[in-house]
């Protein structure tokens, strides 16, 4: 990669610091992101969520007649008694 570019680039992420101490390494993660950039594609509709929603309680419950769920406290000493 060409330096001016990667000094603008690494200007832009507020990246200086790091260049001016360590190029070497800025320099090998520029080229990295470039190569897996290509890699990474945009959902094609606009609605999707590349991940699962981040909503609280979604995934965090289950059904307590479920199998596999228990019961908190439950196998617990004095657990019921």
């Amino acid at each position: 990669m060409d330096r001016t570019l990667l000094a603008a680039l690494a200007q832009a992420a507020g990246l200086d610091k790091a260049l001016a101490e360590f190029p070497e390494d800025v320099a090998a993660a520029a080229a990295q992101a470039r190569g897996t950039a290509g890699a990474i594609h945009a959902p094609t509709d606009p609605a999707a969520e590349p991940w699962p929603p981040m909503r609280p309680g979604v995934g965090l419950t289950r059904d307590p007649g479920a199998p596999g769920a228990s019961t908190p406290g439950a196998g617990a000493p004095g657990a019921g008694t």
